[in-house]
């Protein structure tokens, strides 16, 4: 199912941006400190990570007219003088681009991972990671489901980019309670640090590869979006989603990243089922969080706050009923049943390849 960013900037929000804020550590005074470097190899691999994290910006049509925009550009410049407390002394509010957020350097071949939604309808990319000039960035993909961006540049061969500099990625399982590291950039060459601990909750967001979900605490800042989990090895198990409940942070491993990656660079998507749907369980039923427009979902008559019942031809009771879609569910009719009020409706859904 379709992940979306649906954050409100309310006051609720600002309090814990401002709390996960307070919690980041740029990265030098962090690594300072005694007994956190433990030794060369790993401030080595900081460094070498360090050059892998990026920031993107680019023109966002009636930015300036529209306050009620959710970037993390609008997030910065309105905590100016935060940033420039912790080091960020010159914004250049001047320019007509805005920042957009982290981005991951995938690969020596100049592919950058990223957050989609911040990155709808924006023009002119270019993404720097404070090395380097504002490099142009071109969208070479999307994976619509988790909400993944797969952008272009062209890497000059100066900056020294290769396999063998490349961040370290970990191949065995997160543990409940294991201390990660949030590390995103909100502006490029500067590296943020938050302390996260896994959680063990039971993912409710149904995006048909939940067990590739890694949930923690606390939750980042929406400006952290893009950025990547990393162990006390410096080592990267997983990847930052838009997650639409600001009570924790989600994240999705690496293994499945790396898989839906090499689906967007090989087809420019990811060929999973797409409803446009977000469930969450409840007592008597599943009741709609969420719904694209136009998405399939949308297209069999649901909307946010029906009561989905039935979900072909089972009763959605408690969480185990539900059953993860699979590429066998691609443009299949799947019967279900939805409360609104107190009206019972009959429908058909057909799953389609997110677009």
């Amino acid at each position: 199912m379709v992940l979306k960013n649906v954050f409100s900037i309310s006051g609720l929000f600002f309090a814990l941006f401002i709390l996960v804020l307070s919690g980041c550590e740029r990265i030098p005074e962090w690594e300072r400190q005694s007994g956190i470097v433990k030794n060369s190899d790993e401030s080595t691999r900081l460094s070498e990570t360090r050059k892998w994290i990026w920031t993107c910006r680019g023109v966002i049509p009636n930015y300036n007219a529209d306050k009620n925009q959710k970037f993390p550009g609008r997030m910065i410049e309105g905590f100016l003088d935060y940033f420039h407390d912790k080091g960020l002394s010159s914004l250049d509010l001047s320019t007509s681009k805005t920042l957009i957020g982290t981005a991951l350097l995938w690969s020596d071949t100049g592919v950058l991972i990223s957050s989609r939604p911040w990155f709808e309808n924006v023009q002119d990319l270019e993404c720097s990671n404070g090395n380097s000039p504002w490099l142009d960035a071109t969208v070479k993909g999307i994976d619509r489901a988790l909400d993944i961006i797969a952008l272009q540049v062209s890497l000059p061969a100066q900056l020294h980019f290769s396999r063998d500099n490349r961040w370290l990625m970990r191949s065995d399982a997160v543990t409940l309670g294991e201390k990660l590291s949030v590390i995103s950039a909100a502006y490029p060459g500067q590296i943020d640090r938050l302390n996260v601990t896994v959680e063990p909750f039971r993912t409710q967001l149904h995006t048909g590869m939940d067990e590739e979900l890694i949930l923690f605490l606390p939750p980042p800042s929406e400006v952290s979006m893009g950025g990547i989990l990393m162990d006390e090895k410096w080592r990267a198990v997983g990847f930052l989603l838009s997650h639409p409940v600001p009570l924790w942070g989600a994240a999705i491993s690496m293994k499945r990243l790396e898989e839906t990656v090499h689906s967007i660079l090989d087809h420019g998507k990811v060929n999973r089922p797409y409803t446009g749907l977000r469930l969450k369980p409840g007592v008597a039923g599943f009741s709609v969080q969420q719904i694209d427009v136009g998405s399939p979902a949308y297209q069999a008559g649901l909307r946010v706050k029906d009561l989905l019942i039935k979900w072909d031809g089972k009763d959605l009771k408690i969480i185990s009923d539900w059953q993860e879609l699979s590429a066998d569910d691609l443009h299949r009719s799947i019967a279900l049943t939805y409360k609104r009020g107190d009206k019972m409706v009959e429908t058909q859904l057909t799953p389609t390849t997110a677009q």
